[in-house]
C-alpha cells in the first residue's frame, strides 16, 4: 500500500512538472497580441487627441484675437456725413466701411474695408474675410490685401444689423426706413434763428430746412430730400448777422404739415371737390393746422439766460399760428 501510495505521488508531481500545452500556449499569444493590439491603437488615439487639443487651443486664442479685431473695426466704423456717399453699407454677406482702426495700422492709413463670407464648394467650410484697401494701393492700380479671419465647418454665417429701433435686420442702409419727418411728402422740419431787438422785433433771421422738396409741374420728381434716418444725429452750423441792437436770439422748431402755397392752390381747386368738403377746403386755415411749434428756446445775449418753452407755451404758440 505504501509503495503505490508513493508511486502515484511520484506519477502526480510528474504530471505538474510538464508545464503549458502547445494549445495553451498558442491561446495566451493570441491573447497577448490582441492586448497589445488595442493598447497601441489606444496609444495612438491619445497623443492624435493630444495633438488635436494643443492645436485647438492655439487657434481657439487666434480666434478670439480675430473676433476681438473684427469688433473694433466694425465699432470704430466712421460717421457718415453729409454730401459724403455713404461708407457703410452691407447685406447678409457683404459689408464695406471705413474703420478709424485701420489709422494706427502701418501701410492701411484708414482705408476702407470689404467684410464678406466664402464658401468651399469641395470642402464645405467657411471662411470669413476681410480686404484691406491700403493707402498706398488706393492711389495706385495695387491689388487689395485679403485677410481670413474666421474658417470654421457646418452652417454658414451670416450679417445683421441692428437700428436704432431694436429691430436687426438683413441690410443697411434700411430698405425701408422710418424717415423723420415721416408722412406727407409736402411735410418738413424748419428750423429757424431769429436775432431781435428789445422790443421783439425781428432784425434777421436764418432757416434751415430737414425734409423733402418736390417738384410737381410739369412732372412730379422729388428734386431733395435730407431727412433724418431713425437714431440719426446731426449738427445744423447757423451763420446769422445780427445787428449790434440784438437783444436776444431764439431758436424756433416748426412741423410743417401744409405751406401756404399749396394751400392756396387748394383753395383754387376746391370748386372741384364734393359739396361737404368744397366749404372746408375753401376755409382750409380754419380746419387743417398748417405747423405746429415743437421747440422754442430764447437766449438773451446780455445775461447770458436760457429759456426754454414749456409744452404749453407750445400749444400756445401754435394755436397763434394757425393757418400759418
Amino acid at each position: 500500500m505504501s509503495n503505490w501510495r508513493f508511486h502515484g505521488a511520484e506519477r502526480l508531481a510528474v504530471a505538474n512538472d510538464r508545464g503549458f500545452t502547445l494549445i495553451e500556449t498558442l491561446v495566451t499569444m493570441a491573447l497577448t497580441a490582441m492586448i497589445a493590439g488595442v493598447l497601441w491603437q489606444a496609444m495612438q488615439q491619445i497623443t492624435r487627441i493630444e495633438r488635436m487639443l494643443q492645436g485647438s487651443g492655439v487657434n481657439g486664442q487666434l480666434n478670439l484675437v480675430r473676433r476681438e479685431w473684427l469688433r473694433d473695426l466694425i465699432q470704430a466704423a466712421l460717421v457718415e456725413q453729409i454730401g459724403v456717399p455713404r461708407r457703410f453699407i452691407g447685406d447678409a454677406r457683404h459689408l464695406s466701411l471705413a474703420s478709424s482702426e485701420t489709422l494706427a495700422m502701418p501701410g492701411l492709413g484708414g482705408g476702407p474695408l470689404h467684410i464678406h463670407f466664402e464658401t468651399d464648394a469641395a470642402t464645405r467650410r467657411h471662411r470669413l474675410m476681410v480686404e484691406v484697401k491700403s493707402s498706398a494701393a488706393m492711389a495706385s492700380s495695387e491689388k487689395s490685401e485679403t485677410l481670413e479671419l474666421l474658417a470654421w465647418a457646418g452652417k454658414e454665417g451670416r450679417l445683421r444689423y441692428l437700428g436704432a429701433d431694436g429691430v436687426w435686420i438683413d441690410q443697411w442702409p434700411n430698405p425701408n426706413p422710418n424717415f423723420v419727418p415721416t408722412g406727407d411728402p409736402e411735410r418738413f422740419v424748419e428750423l429757424k434763428l431769429s436775432a431781435l431787438d428789445r422790443r421783439g422785433k425781428t432784425l434777421a433771421e436764418k432757416t434751415e430746412r430737414i425734409g423733402q422738396t418736390w417738384q410737381w409741374s410739369p412732372v412730379a420728381r422729388k428734386v431733395a430730400d435730407n431727412r433724418l434716418l431713425p437714431g440719426e444725429k446731426r449738427e445744423i452750423h447757423f451763420a446769422l448777422n445780427a445787428p449790434a441792437e440784438t437783444d436776444s436770439v431764439v431758436l424756433a422748431v416748426r412741423h410743417i404739415r401744409l405751406t401756404e402755397e399749396n394751400a392756396q392752390y387748394m383753395k383754387q381747386d376746391a370748386a372741384h371737390a364734393e359739396k361737404p368738403y368744397a366749404q372746408k377746403i375753401a376755409r382750409i386755415e380754419a380746419h387743417y393746422p398748417f405747423s405746429r411749434v415743437i421747440y422754442r428756446e430764447t437766449l438773451k445775449l446780455g445775461s447770458g439766460l436760457r429759456t426754454i418753452a414749456s409744452a404749453a407755451e407750445l400749444e400756445r404758440l401754435s394755436a397763434a399760428q394757425q393757418g400759418r
